[in-house]
């Protein structure tokens, strides 16, 4: 299993972002900056991406690609707070979201960020986006399902 390729940081600076593609919506794949050392990625482009899909007022389904990358504090912290400031937006619009993860440190911060907010939609980690974005797609054409946490890595 391949990660995602590598993201170039622009010209002149030392910061890699998320990025957010909508072009399959309903279905919105966040990719994280795979390979990149957590102290330069721009926390905040990850919160770019999920407000883009927000912004369109539809309801859709998110895939959020972090295998190659490496959790942190910080940014779990920051991804609990920002889920805490839109959670109505998210509950009423994300109807399933799927996390693509290559490690068992990543497993260990999905279960404390749900912990610590508890999963607005039926929500999966997955090792292989193929299975991930299958079940995503079904879960939007049943129109979702019951909020909760299932973790499909094997791990």
């Amino acid at each position: 299993m391949t990660p995602p390729p590598r993201t170039v940081p622009p010209t002149g600076t030392a910061t890699f972002r998320h990025r957010a593609d909508l072009t399959r919506f309903p279905l919105v794949v966040v990719s994280a900056p795979a390979g990149a050392p957590p102290e330069a990625i721009d926390v905040e482009s990850l919160f770019e991406a999920f407000e883009r899909a927000l912004a369109m007022k539809k309801r859709h389904v998110t895939l959020h690609d972090l295998r190659g990358t490496r959790p942190d504090a910080a940014r779990r912290q920051r991804f609990v707070a920002w889920f805490r400031s839109r959670e109505a937006d998210v509950r009423e619009l994300l109807v399933a979201y799927a996390v693509l993860l290559d490690s068992s440190l990543h497993r260990h911060m999905l279960t404390a960020i749900l912990w610590a907010a508890s999963p607005p939609c039926p929500t999966r980690a997955f090792t292989k986006r193929e299975d991930a974005e299958a079940w995503l797609l079904e879960m939007y054409a049943r129109g979702g399902g019951e909020a909760g946490f299932i973790d499909d890595t094997g791990g």
